[in-house]
Parts: C-alpha cells; structure tokens; sequence
C-alpha cells in the first residue's frame, strides 16, 4: 500500500465519516486508487439528507478529476455504502458513474447495475431491495483490454442462502443481527457483501 488519505467531507456544522483514499500498488500491474466510504444516512429522511450524500459524492469527485488530471488512464476503484442506489443524484450526477453502456462520455462505471440475479440489492427495506453498496470503477480500469493488466470484470451481492431470511411480511431480506433492540445471534448483517471481480 502506497500513500494513504482521508478525506473530510464538508457538512458545515454537521458531522460524516470520512473517506479514505489508498493508492495501492498491484503486483505486477501497477498502481490502483481506491476510495472507501460510507455516505450519511438517510434517518432524516431520504429528501432531506440528500445535499449531505450529494457533498460526499463531490468530495469523492474532486479527487477523482485531480487523479485523472495528472493521468487520464488513472485506474479507480470507489466502493462502500453510500445510503444511495445507482439512479440516485449523487451517484449519477455527483459522481457522474455511468450505467448504461451508452454513456461512453462518463469516465466512471457503476458495476452492479449488471447484477440480474435475484435478490438484485444489497439491502432490503419493507420488501424493496436496492443497492446501497456499490462499486464503482474508472472506465480505465474497466476497458483496460491491455495482455498482463487487470480489469474490472464484474460486482455483484453475494445471494448466499445463510445471509438472507424470509420474513413473514415482507419476504426475503438480509439475515440482520439486530432488527431494533432485537438481538439475532444468527444473523449477519443488514447488508450483503458485495464483491468485485477482477481479471
């Protein structure tokens, strides 16, 4: 591992995790910057924590035009849980990751909108999944076609049956450790793990 930031992101007088950026040095393949993070919650409200995710995602943004700046072919790795699905402004737009293949203009590619298996998520809430944990890479990084380099095949939940339970009303969702105060010695997490293929 190379060097290793964390980026503050501005709330005002409000408070968020920061993120952590790492330059890391693949064997053989040279370096890969990735960026971790996990974005405010929406326990305010989904409305009104937005322009919260929306100032992490630009924060995240500015590093990545700052890389890409000094070297266009810049292979970037951002992931973690942004309390935002893909079709979310601060993904689309504060990001600006790309999800269809048409969005050739866009130099970031959101990888589990080519997740098709059900459960497609990483979260249920009242029977709704959606992918709150993402990950999401450089185009570089992505069509990097190069013999002996890596590239960014996929990423996708892990739908293993041991971390998913079928509740009464509202159907399969994450086997969560706790639900409430409730505590599942069973369970595993309100989240599934998401996992990036490389190549």
């Amino acid at each position: 591992v190379g060097e290793t930031v964390w980026l503050t992101v501005d709330l005002g007088t409000d408070k968020t995790r920061d993120i952590l950026h790492a330059s890391v040095d693949l064997k053989g393949t040279g370096p890969v910057d990735v960026f971790v993070n996990h974005w405010p919650s929406r326990r305010e409200g989904e409305k009104e924590s937005a322009p919260k995710r929306m100032q992490a995602a630009k924060t995240v943004r500015g590093e990545v035009d700052r890389l890409l700046a000094m070297n266009a072919e810049a292979r970037v790795i951002i992931m973690g849980d942004f309390n935002d699905g893909p079709l979310d402004a601060s993904i689309r737009y504060g990001l600006g990751a790309a999800i269809k293949p048409p969005e050739i203009k866009q130099d970031l590619v959101d990888l589990v909108v080519n997740d098709t298996i059900p459960p497609v998520g990483s979260i249920a809430y009242q029977g709704q999944w959606d992918y709150f944990d993402q990950i999401i890479v450089s185009r570089s990084l992505k069509d990097d076609g190069i013999p002996g380099h890596v590239h960014a095949a996929s990423a996708a939940a892990i739908k293993d049956p041991r971390l998913i339970f079928h509740h009464p009303k509202y159907g399969d969702q994450p086997n969560r450790t706790f639900s409430g105060t409730k505590y599942h010695k069973d369970g595993y997490s309100d989240h599934l793990p998401v996992v990036l293929r490389l190549e």
